[in-house]
This record gives C-alpha cells, structure tokens and sequence, in this order.
C-alpha cells in the first residue's frame, strides 16, 4: 500500500510502552486512504517518564490526534485541556484530539468493548462481572458494566491498592451497585467466578507465549459453562486462553472487535467522518492471520 505524504498531511499517532506490537497504523491508515483523507498514522514509543513532553509534543507537532495505549490511559489526563464526562468517570483517556493547540481527551474503550459482547450476543444488562486488573482498559469495562446496571462488579489486580482505588471510584459514581475488592480475599474472588456471567482478563497477560494464564487453573474451574470470558488480548492469532475455553465449552470474546470499534471511534472523532468499518476489520484480520 502506497501513501502520497505531503507537506499538508496530517499526523495521527499511538503512544505507549510498548507500541511496536500495534495493528492500530494498518487498520487506520487504510481507512484514510479509503476516505480519501490526507492523514497518517504512525506510532510513538514513549517511555513513562517523558509523558509530559510527549503531549507538549503534541501542541508542538500539531499532531492533530492520538491514540493512548498501556500504560499511558491514566498518566496522560493531567496534561489534557479538558476530557470527555465518559473518560473524566473512568479516569482515564485513549483518544485525543489536538484542536488549534487545544487538547481533548476521549475514552472510547467503553464503545468498543459495548459493541465487542453485541457482536457475540452477549447482553450486558444486569450482570455479575468479575474483572481481573484495575488499569485503563479494566476501568473503561467496570463503568461499561456500572452504565448497564450490573448486578455486581467484582475486581482484583496483584498491584497494591489498585483495584481498591477502582472499587472505591465506582461506588462514589454508582452507590447502589455492588462492587467488591477481591485482590486480598482469594475466598471471594472464588465465590464471584462461580456466580460470574462474565469474566474479564484486562492484564497484559496473553501477549506473549510464555504468559500464564490470567486465572489458574483452580480458579477457571469455578467458571461455569454457561459464562463468557472477554479477553482484551487481541495481538495473539489464538491465545492459550482461547483454546482453554474451547475445550471448556465456554463462550470466548477476543479483543479485536474492542479494538476495531474503540477505533472506528477514535476515526471519528479526529475526522468527523465515518470510515469503512468492513475493510478495517479485514485490515485487523490480514494482521492477525484470520482471514
């Protein structure tokens, strides 16, 4: 694929750190030549420490949008001219606009993941969801859930004091939902897998071959059959994960369609145009040997 690059091309880009796993510049850069658009994409790996002058960088460069990856969400709001109701209630960005110099930060994890369960026939109404890690990506799903009254949220992550901060940020947004930290009580991280109807991996675990999985296997026994597991890997052609829950019978989500559609977002924001959403998604697939 050839890209016409001229002195009027505006740059869209992806910071985090890592980047270079990304299938973010070939599915937005196809979808700006199909529209016709003068735009690039391309990624910046920006290490956490230089988050400040990366967004000045912004301004600078007049990069006219970004994406913001892992582990970037959360860091990157303070630096921001303003952020979205949506973003402001998860805390945290992984979409920016530069208007004139003016930085807007978006969350459209919430979108994406919404439209990942819809496309597998997964109702999100009132259900009991357990969440394994607290970062950006585990807000963006906890406030999903909040949104479409969930019957009870349950979180843990091996970090100290990370899903506590969540469960307490969502019981001041949401006081009449049931939301447990579970980090420090294996107990009733056991009794949630047993009633859960969805379990959610937002850990990094699963990008590489060597990762273990993101429960052990005393832990996945107690999800029942009739769940579905959401997995926000979405780099891996068929994640360990994945063919555990085959050979469970258990209804398996991947994070491409989150990523498609988290994007089909980003695109409209930074364009105000709708872009082909069937081509990005062959686009993802190509990248991933699916199709």
């Amino acid at each position: 694929m050839t890209y016409q690059i001229s002195g009027k091309t505006k740059i869209a880009c992806l910071i985090g750190w890592p980047v270079s796993h990304s299938f973010s510049p070939a599915m937005h850069n196809a979808a700006f030549q199909d529209a016709n658009l003068d735009y690039v994409y391309i990624c910046f790996p920006v290490k956490p420490e230089r988050i400040p002058e990366a967004i000045s960088g912004f301004r600078a460069l007049d990069i006219c949008g970004a994406n913001v990856t892992i582990p970037h969400k959360e860091a990157v709001v303070p630096f921001l001219d303003e952020v979205s109701d949506e973003a402001r209630k998860i805390g945290a960005v992984n979409t920016i606009l530069n208007h004139e110099g003016s930085l807007a930060g978006f969350n459209t994890d919430v979108y994406g993941y919404s439209k990942s369960l819809e496309l597998h026939d997964f109702d999100m109404i009132g259900v009991h969801a357990v969440i394994i890690g607290a970062g950006g990506v585990a807000r963006a799903i906890a406030i999903g859930h909040a949104m479409t009254n969930a019957a009870s949220i349950t979180i843990t992550d091996t970090a100290a004091g990370k899903a506590g901060a969540l469960v307490s940020n969502l019981r001041e947004l949401y006081p009449s939902l049931e939301v447990r930290d579970a980090s420090r009580d294996p107990g009733l991280l056991i009794k949630s897998l047993v009633r859960a109807d969805i379990v959610i991996n937002a850990t990094p675990l699963g990008m590489k071959e060597t990762d273990p999985l993101f429960l052990d296997s005393n832990q996945m026994e107690c999800i029942s059959p009739s769940a579905a597991i959401f997995d926000a890997i979405y780099n891996v052609k068929e994640t360990k994960l994945e063919k555990t829950c085959r050979a469970r019978h258990i209804k398996y989500v991947g994070g491409l369609d989150m990523l498609l559609y988290q994007g089909v977002r980003a695109f409209e924001i930074w364009t105000e145009q709708t872009p082909n959403i069937p081509l990005m998604k062959k686009v993802l697939q190509e990248k991933l040997g699916t199709c």
